[in-house]
Parts: C-alpha cells; structure tokens; sequence
C-alpha cells in the first residue's frame, strides 16, 4: 500500500489517500468512504479487490480521517463552496492514481456520503467512468431545505465550532423505531460490534461543524436537481444496494426514488439490490462478505464484455 498527500489547488489543505497495486490491475476502484468515518476501515474490501487483482485508490474526504481541516478539525470541508472543493480534490488524486496504474478502466464505489459525493462525480467526470457503485445512498427530502438553511446560519453564529444542535436534528431519527436502542449509533448497524468499534474509534461519529453541514445538504441538492446533468454516456452502468433496515437511504422508498432520479436524467442501465435484515453500513455488516463478493461479480461481468 502506498500513501499519497495531495496538496489541493483550492486551499493548499492536505489531503491522504491509500493506493493498493497489484503487478497487473484489471481496473482501478475508487472508494468513497462517507459522513464522520474514514478510509481505513475500507481496508479489508481493499486488500480483498487487490487480491482479485484489482488496483483500489481510497481517499480521505476533506476533513476527514487523515486530512483534517488545517490539520485538527474535523467535519469542516473549507470556507466556501465546500462540497465543489472536496469534489475537485477528488479527481484531482485519481488523476494522481491513473499516472501509477496505466489506461485502465475506473469504477467508483461510494457509501453513503461518499455515493453522493460518486454521483456528483459521475454528473462531471462520466466520461473517465466505466461504471459506479452506490452503498446506502442517502436519501432525498424536501427537508433538505430547511436544513441547509438552519446550517447556513448556525454556521455564521458558531463558526467552525461543532455544532451539536445540528447533529441531533439529523441523526437521532434515525434511531427511531429500533428497540433497544443502545447507542446514538445503533442506525448504522445491526452488528453491535461494529458499532462499538465506531463509537470507540476517535476519527468516527464527530459532530461537524455547521458548516460542514450545509456542505453535506449542498452535495445532495447537486445529486437530486437536473441542472448541470448532461447525459452522454445513457448506457454507463450504475447500481445501487442498500439494507433492508437502512434509514439514511429511505429504505425502499428512498432507494427506489434514487433510481428513478438517475433513470430520469437519461441513464438506462440502473439497478438495485437490496440486503434483508441489515441496516446501513454494508460491508461492516456480518453480511460483508456476500456484500464484497456480489461487488466483484458485477466488475467482473462488466469487464468481461
């Protein structure tokens, strides 16, 4: 594994990402990881792609687990137009990984965040894809209104101070209906061991900033309004999973709305497979395993052709 910095043109923030190789990658994979995690806990499903021979590149979001803003917070993206800039430093380090593993082909795996963040990408940078997978991809609203507009002034009256407030309002209905209930977390998985391990992790379930917040609102407003949606590639692959009990993504509902939202700018090739039993974080599941193993045979079938 090799570690890159990568210093961004926006700010001059750092940013850490890992680069798997094998001798001969078939592709490359690009991991997202998503909101108040990191990319080393994407370890095993990279060492697994690797494994199977294909090169894996996982990049910190900004403000995330290596990369804090200015070194020591975390959650805060930048100052302005945060969600473009983490956007920008993104493609940024895959063009970094492409120097390394050749002209092969790039498929993106996002979670939750970090499939929003794959979708924005992919609404600027398709023709760089082969294909884009999506773990647990949050949910539309209309309430994303009032939330970006509470961030965007909670963010002028607490700076870059964590903004518990916001936190609350956004994640504790996620718990909802879950009984017993243990943790603020228990959303996230149905392994309670799993979520130990996240509670107990120092760079998982921070509160952001407000900021940080209404950078997470304006990524998703850029996923689910058509402006800047410019279709060429209608037959580029794109598919979604999700669990069964997963809150953030809308359970069936969501999903379904995500698939139609994407099928409605032009792409013709959606899919979804949902996971029954299981709640948000797929490959922390007990059912990783099966959850990796599907991913591979959806490579593989798309290689192929």
């Amino acid at each position: 594994m090799e570690i890159i910095r990568t210093q961004s043109e926006f700010d001059g923030q750092t940013i850490t990402s890992s680069l798997y190789m094998p001798e001969s990658p078939k592709a490359l994979v690009v991991i997202f990881h998503g909101l108040m995690e990191h990319r080393h806990r994407y370890q095993d499903f990279a060492q697994a792609l690797v494994n199977e021979g294909y090169a894996v590149l996982s990049p910190d979001h900004r403000g995330h687990g290596d990369s804090p803003y200015d070194g020591k917070l975390y959650g805060y993206f930048a100052d302005h137009n945060g969600w473009l800039a983490n956007l920008e430093d993104l493609q940024r380090i895959i063009y970094q990984a492409k120097i390394r593993t050749g002209s092969v082909e790039i498929f993106l795996f996002g979670h939750s965040m970090g499939s929003l963040a794959a979708r924005s990408y992919l609404k600027r940078y398709e023709n760089e894809l082969s294909g884009v997978y999506l773990s647990g991809s949050s949910a539309y609203s209309p309430m994303i209104y009032v939330g970006r507009f509470l961030a965007e002034i909670f963010s002028v009256l607490r700076g870059k101070r964590p903004c518990n407030l916001l936190f609350h309002m956004i994640f504790d209905p996620f718990n909802k209906g879950i009984s017993p209930l243990r943790t603020p977390f228990d959303w996230l998985s149905i392994d309670s061991d799993n979520v130990d391990r996240y509670i107990a992790d120092p760079k998982c379930g921070f509160v952001l900033p407000a900021k940080g917040y209404r950078d997470l609102f304006d990524g998703l407003l850029d996923v689910y309004k058509s402006k800047g949606w410019t279709v060429m590639r209608p037959q580029l692959p794109i598919h979604f999973v999700t669990g069964e009990f997963d809150v953030p993504a809308g359970l069936a509902k969501g999903v379904e709305h995500a698939v139609k939202a994407l099928q409605k700018e032009g792409y013709k090739k959606v899919t979804s497979t949902m996971y029954p039993g299981v709640r948000h974080e797929l490959l922390q599941e007990k059912i990783k395993e099966q959850v990796t193993h599907d991913f591979l045979l959806w490579l593989e079938d798309l290689i192929s052709k």
